[in-house]
């Protein structure tokens, strides 16, 4: 359920066909605005966030292509994974290492496929909404370089990002009211929510 602070509700959201299987996350909604249109999401919740804005690339021929993807209109991913190839190449193994992301991307079962063409927001882009890639300098489960790296390839293909790396913090002071970061956060939720 939700948890008010300010004006914004924090959810834990369950969402149902998102591919075959309903995905769990942790999204940050603007109360009144509506998660659906401006999801904030945090390290897997950020790729899910960034995903639902670039689904409208996924290829024809993919399972997971949706007739009628949500109307994104910013997006807001803090420590997210949003480019699983090369999370799954470099990235640390806090979060199961390959073998998570190779069951993310179905790996086993699609040989011979770009398993990334329809799962990793990096190889969809441009989104063509506005981006907000937030990272903590301190963060050893989403280094702040994979913010950086994704957020110069989206800027390339023509999307509007502001990237953003907070002094001081890690991964889930990005997520922590509580935190140094938390304003800045807030602001740039506020940026993307108008």
């Amino acid at each position: 359920g939700p948890e008010r602070e300010r004006e914004r509700e924090l959810w834990w959201v369950r969402w149902g066909g998102c591919g075959g299987s309903g995905c769990w996350s942790w999204f940050l909604g603007c109360h009144g605005e509506g998660v659906a249109g401006r999801p904030v999401g945090h390290s897997a919740g950020g790729h899910l966030a960034t995903w639902l804005a670039a689904r409208k690339s996924i290829p024809s021929t993919s399972p997971l292509l949706a007739a009628a993807p949500l109307a994104i209109r910013g997006v807001v991913s803090l420590a997210g994974i949003n480019d699983l190839k090369a999370y799954r190449a470099t990235g640390p193994d806090a979060c199961g290492g390959p073998p998570t992301i190779d069951a993310l991307t179905g790996f086993a079962a699609r040989q011979g496929q770009d398993v990334y063409a329809d799962t990793s927001p990096a190889e969809m882009l441009p989104t063509g909404t506005r981006l907000a890639v937030l990272s903590g300098d301190l963060d050893h489960i989403v280094p702040s370089s994979f913010g950086d790296a994704f957020g110069a390839q989206a800027k390339r293909s023509g999307d509007s990002v502001v990237v953003r790396t907070f002094v001081n913090a890690g991964h889930f002071e990005l997520i922590d009211p509580q935190s140094a970061a938390w304003p800045g956060i807030v602001a740039e939720i506020d940026a993307i929510a108008r």
